[in-house]
């Protein structure tokens, strides 16, 4: 079981990579004050590599004493346009440009579209944003094999670039073959939590359920503008939402980023679901050794909105100071956590609490009393997921500790604020588990409290 002190509620998420591997994997448990999930990114690495990787992280984890949570994170369908006879072509805003099925290698005319059922979804009106929206055109006409766009934004059109298709509906599911295989590895490599990315409809998650049939939990990355006409239930059907708002900040205009994050909080927060901020948090800390003020707010902000847990990518993948990005963010979360500072913090917690969380009255009656009697932590043990979901929402200032044999619960419930799910092989006596937590918190015993 995990022997260091919980001093922070808000949970941090690292992403494992090259700078975070191998002999620096240390670097991100920094000593129970690092990372509480590690994330796979399966579109950079298969199976194999991050079979290496999630060993490694269960190794380290007995040599520390610590216990962390670990998902899988699909590629999910990454669309690119086919290659240019000259490996690129300039295209000026105005003129025509054709999307086909043609093998024919590309030029300033037109260039393969190597997705059927993209084209198959093309319509009039839709707009298509090449190189993460660098180039931008309009569908005129549509067609079996092929569209005809007319340039909005024009610019060198290159090989195999990525694009995007805001507000249209793809008609394929957003789990590819690809995606099928690496759910595979990743359950038999010990994966408990699988992350479904480009999720556009509900369906797509009853999909991903059929498929994983209970071997793990499942997140729903959100990334595209469609899903907020399907929030409620898509949040409803999942175990956990990630924000992901570098292709969202793509699909959809910039300035209404920050309005969907805060709905999709708000809609998880309804549901008791825990929900991620994703993207770009310290992000200028990939390449120096300080953040930016912006960014400071933003994962302060991410706090104040009540999310469970914020993430980070690059900064911990390819970054060149993954401990020390770890370290800052954990200092700005401390922060805005801190006693001293419960001013600001008490005015988001308490908006949040009378709109937007949904708490049986007799679960919230006995974590007030315990609280009121003195509480510095609680237990509970083998609880429904709702019931920690509840408390977490009710956004504590103390820690609570559900007790799992379970180990998928114990691994999705560590996303939530506030709570440190321990896993246990036999069944401890209120007694055993009292003495665990005094000791680990630094409290009396008659300062942790059960709640049933």
């Amino acid at each position: 079981m995990q022997k260091y002190k919980v001093d922070r509620l808000t949970k941090i998420i690292s992403s494992i990579g090259p700078a975070t591997e191998g002999a620096n994997y240390t670097k991100v448990f920094a000593n129970g004050s690092g990372a509480n999930f590690f994330r796979y990114n399966f579109s950079h690495d298969r199976g194999d590599i991050q079979g290496v990787r999630f060993r490694e992280a269960c190794k380290i984890e007995k040599e520390l004493g610590l216990r962390v949570s670990k998902f899988a994170d699909m590629q999910g369908p990454k669309h690119r346009i086919g290659k240019f006879k000259d490996g690129s072509a300039m295209i000026v805003a105005g003129q025509k440009f054709i999307l086909d099925s043609s093998d024919e290698l590309g030029d300033n005319t037109r260039v393969k579209l190597p997705h059927p059922d993209v084209l198959a979804s093309l319509v009039k009106g839709a707009i298509v944003l090449i190189n993460d929206g660098q180039l931008k055109l309009e569908v005129e006409k549509s067609g079996v094999d092929s569209v005809e766009t007319k340039v909005i934004v024009g610019g060198k059109i290159s090989d195999k670039k990525g694009f995007n298709i805001p507000n249209v509906l793809i008609k394929s599911s957003c789990i590819t073959d690809k995606d099928k295989v690496d759910i595979e590895d990743a359950i038999n490599i010990g994966f408990k939590v699988i992350v479904i990315s480009f999720v556009q409809t509900p369906e797509d998650i009853l999909e991903a359920k059929k498929i994983i049939n209970n071997r793990a939990k499942i997140i729903s990355k959100l990334e595209k503008p469609l899903v907020m006409q399907h929030l409620k239930k898509i949040v409803e059907l999942s175990d956990g939402v990630m924000i992901g708002r570098g292709d969202f900040a793509v699909e959809a205009s910039y300035e209404i980023i920050p309005v969907y994050e805060r709905r999709i909080i708000e809609e998880c927060n309804k549901q008791n679901k825990p929900v991620i901020v994703a993207t770009q948090m310290l992000e200028t800390m990939i390449e120096n050794p300080f953040p930016t003020r912006a960014e400071i707010s933003d994962v302060a902000t991410a706090c104040y909105n009540c999310a469970d847990c914020v993430m980070l990518s690059g900064e911990t993948t390819i970054g060149k100071n993954p401990d020390l990005v770890i370290d800052i963010m954990s200092r700005v979360l401390k922060t805005a956590e801190a006693p001293e500072n419960k001013d600001v913090l008490d005015k988001y917690t308490e908006f949040n609490k009378q709109n937007f969380t949904n708490i049986d009255s007799k679960l919230a009656n006995q974590v007030n009393e315990a609280i009121k009697n003195g509480a510095k932590a609680l237990f509970l043990i083998e609880p429904d997921v709702k019931v920690v979901g509840q408390i977490a929402k009710m956004r504590l200032r103390i820690p609570f500790f559900p007790f799992f044999k379970d180990e998928q619960l114990e691994q999705i419930c560590r996303l939530f604020y506030g709570c440190d799910p321990v896993l246990v092989e036999k069944e401890l006596s209120e007694k055993e588990i009292k003495e665990y937590i005094s000791k680990r918190q630094e409290i009396s015993e008659k300062e942790v409290y059960k709640i049933s």
